[in-house]
């Protein structure tokens, strides 16, 4: 995912996220889960530093590697779709990421029409191929 969201516009979601409204920055460790598939969706993240890892579990219960991304935005499809994450985000190394609790999210976007350009519709366009390489994996 995140092919679409390119630093500068990581740069302007930092500021978006960290300082217009009100997201926490935190500090997790390399090898730590963030989120499993299946898990509520609570929160939509920005990776600020660091390296996320990310899997799915296929129909036999495994796990298979999706992508490793150092930019972008977690969470974003899940709270807008099932309200359920996706697949399981690891931290590939220490990470420093933006939290948003989804709620919070859901208001700035809706609030925010003129974010839609910047923030939903390239997301939009890495979901797409998101669910492509879902697809060639089953």
């Amino acid at each position: 995912m995140f092919e679409f969201i390119n630093s500068e516009k990581v740069d302007r979601l930092d500021y978006l996220f960290g300082h217009l409204y009100g997201g926490s920055e935190i500090h997790i460790p390399k090898r730590e889960v963030l989120y499993r598939d299946g898990d509520q969706c609570h929160s939509v993240y920005l990776i600020k530093t660091g390296e996320i890892e990310l899997f799915k579990k296929d129909e036999n219960q495994n796990y298979f590697f999706l992508s490793s991304k150092k930019t972008g935005v977690l969470g974003v499809s899940s709270l807008f779709i099932t309200s359920k994450y996706s697949h399981t985000a690891i931290t590939g190394a220490d990470s420093v990421l933006y939290q948003i609790p989804s709620p919070e999210f859901k208001t700035l976007i809706m609030n925010n029409l003129h974010l839609h350009k910047e923030i939903l519709l390239p997301i939009a366009m890495d979901i797409n191929l998101y669910e492509k390489r879902v697809q060639s994996n089953f």
